[in-house]
């Protein structure tokens, strides 16, 4: 099986709707009948974007495209929406996922689909070559096609293998302290549940238990802002962006890309947003029931008191 998980594929599915939902738009005919044909397109583009009957969503906007966009580029763009029907349904970000007690849910992706991707890419990326070269002897049109105008990015996100980027590891698990009065925090949590799929770089453990107590020195509690608490191997505790921005990092792929980025940004900069949707959490996700998040005995073992 390939190294993909559940929130990576989730996050190129939402990045091919959001291309396809651009390229629907901006390609819009005057009639009564283009309209019903763009509207039906988009619907289903929203429909795969976040998880709802994908197969069907995908399938149904691969046959559009190929009867609307003849160009060599936008087959390969209608090949891709053709592999989306034989990725496995409800990963972690899906519709369909959504509040069950395991995040991943058991989701692994064949390997052949993810070389099959990397093979589409490295077609658009000779296609659009061609095209340049062609510009540039005088024998060809100058407009780039697909791969310049922002698709390309769209195939590489998929070429994109997660291995490439592996998580930052400690010397041992490192614990991650949530508020467990906060919806946003389970659901970061659960985040971290799918992504870390082996299990080997995070404990969880709600602020309000003893195991916070008992780890973090009174003084070092007593001078921590409102927020999300990561305690490094090292016993050094990150706070707010720095923390979100560590564990990010430890989750490997595309979330460490993520991560790095945030931790580019001036620290105060990523504090203030930080601050700024802490401020309005609660009042924007329902209080969980309990300190821990409901989840299987596979993934209790990951939760400290």
């Amino acid at each position: 099986m390939s190294a993909w998980t559940g929130g990576h594929y989730s996050l190129c599915r939402g990045l091919l709707a959001s291309y396809l939902a651009v390229r629907i738009v901006s390609a819009v005919q005057p009639g009564s009948a283009a309209l019903v044909i763009t509207g039906f397109e988009l619907l289903a583009a929203l429909l795969f974007g976040v998880g709802i009957f994908p197969r069907i969503a995908a399938i149904a906007l691969a046959s559009s495209w190929g009867l609307s966009t003849p160009a060599l580029q936008d087959f390969l763009l209608e090949a891709l929406l053709v592999t989306q029907a034989f990725v496995p349904e409800k990963p972690y970000g899906s519709w369909g996922a959504r509040g069950r007690p395991d995040p991943g849910g058991g989701w692994r992706l064949s390997n052949w689909i993810p070389r099959l991707w990397q093979g589409l890419f490295l077609g658009v990326i000779g296609i659009e070559t061609a095209v340049w070269l062609r510009a540039l002897d005088g024998s060809g049109a100058a407009e780039p096609g697909l791969g310049f105008r922002f698709g390309w990015l769209v195939f590489l996100a998929f070429a994109f293998d997660p291995r490439w980027l592996a998580p930052r590891r400690a010397a041992e698990p490192e614990i991650a302290y949530y508020d467990g009065n906060c919806g946003l925090c389970h659901r970061f949590v659960r985040l971290c549940l799918s992504e870390d799929r082996d299990g080997t770089s995070f404990r969880f453990a709600p602020l309000q238990g003893p195991t916070f107590e008992e780890r973090v020195p009174t003084e070092v509690r007593a001078s921590m802002p409102d927020s999300f608490v990561l305690q490094r191997a090292d016993g050094v505790c990150l706070v707010q962006s720095s923390a979100t921005g560590w564990i990010l990092c430890g989750l490997g792929g595309y979330w460490r890309m993520l991560g790095q980025l945030v931790l580019c940004i001036p620290r105060p900069l990523r504090d203030f947003g930080y601050a700024t949707i802490a401020r309005w959490r609660k009042a924007l996700f329902a209080k969980p029931e309990g300190l821990c998040p409901l989840v299987p005995p596979h993934l209790g073992s990951r939760f400290l008191p």
